[in-house]
């Protein structure tokens, strides 16, 4: 899914590709609903709340990727290894 946000460091609408999976893990550990009527939903996708939280997190965490601190080649690659350490985090803890 391709998302549009504002880039933290100029200013500019940027964007950015994600994939659906790493996108419905994001909305799981933000503890949205992903399951209807036991049904996996892209439904979420269309609350404005959810993805305002999303762009949120994009910027935060594009704004720590433009730090140099990290190790990872793209934007994409640190933002789905944020999210797969999240998830990690919480199947992990007691």
């Amino acid at each position: 899914m391709k998302i549009s946000y504002t880039h933290p460091e100029t200013e500019n609408r940027t964007s950015i590709t994600l994939n659906d999976r790493i996108i419905r893990l994001w909305a799981i550990v933000n503890h949205i609903e992903v399951v209807v009527d036991e049904v996996p939903t892209d439904d979420f996708l269309y609350d404005e709340n959810v993805m305002k939280l999303l762009k949120v997190w994009l910027n935060e965490h594009h704004e720590e990727f433009l730090k140099g601190t990290n190790n990872f080649p793209t934007f994409v690659s640190y933002f789905e290894n944020i999210i797969l350490l999240e998830v990690e985090h919480r199947l992990t803890r007691p």
